[in-house]
C-alpha cells in the first residue's frame, strides 16, 4: 500500500494514500509535491488555513474526491477538471478565492458533485452545463441557473 508521510510540528504521521483528510487549521501553500499520487485518492483538506494556488501537480493527480473548502485558496482551479478524469466525482472548492475558465473544459458523466459557491466563476463560464451540478451553489447565478436577483 503507497503511504503519504507528511512531517508536523517535529512528527512523522504515515497516512495510507486512498483517503488523506487533514482538517487541523494548516496554514501555508500546498506544495508542488503533494500532488505525485499514483492511487485513486480522496484529498479532504477542507476546514484549513490553507492560501496561494493549487500546484499543477494536483491536475495530475488520481482523485475521486477532492474537498479543499473553506481556505484562503486563489488562482485558476479549472485545470483540475476534465473528461480525462474519470475517477473524480465529488469536488468542493466552495470559499476560497478561485477563477474558474470553463470555456475549454468538458466535465466527466460520472461528476456527481460541484460545489464552487464563494469563488470568482463568471457565469458564461457555466452555461454548457447540467444546471444540476450548480445546484447546491448558493452565489451561483444566471443561465443555466435561475436569474441573478
Amino acid at each position: 500500500m503507497t503511504m503519504f508521510t507528511m512531517n508536523c510540528g517535529g512528527g512523522i504521521i504515515v497516512i495510507p494514500y486512498s483517503l488523506i483528510s487533514i482538517w487541523n487549521k494548516l496554514t501555508g501553500s500546498i506544495q508542488a509535491s503533494f500532488g505525485s499520487f499514483n492511487t485513486n485518492v480522496s484529498l479532504l483538506l477542507y476546514d484549513n488555513q490553507l492560501s496561494g494556488p493549487i500546484p499543477k501537480s494536483l491536475g495530475q493527480a488520481k482523485l475521486s474526491k477532492l474537498r479543499i473548502s473553506n481556505n484562503q485558496l486563489s488562482g485558476y482551479a479549472s485545470f483540475l477538471f476534465g473528461i480525462d478524469k474519470p475517477e473524480l466525482t465529488d469536488v468542493s472548492l466552495r470559499n476560497n478565492k478561485f477563477k474558474f475558465d470553463f470555456s475549454n473544459v468538458d466535465l466527466f458523466q460520472g461528476l456527481r458533485n460541484l460545489d464552487i459557491a464563494h469563488n470568482m466563476s463568471q457565469q458564461d463560464d457555466i452555461k454548457t452545463f447540467s444546471p444540476s451540478l450548480f445546484a447546491y451553489n448558493k452565489c451561483l447565478c444566471g443561465a443555466p441557473l435561475p436569474p441573478c436577483k
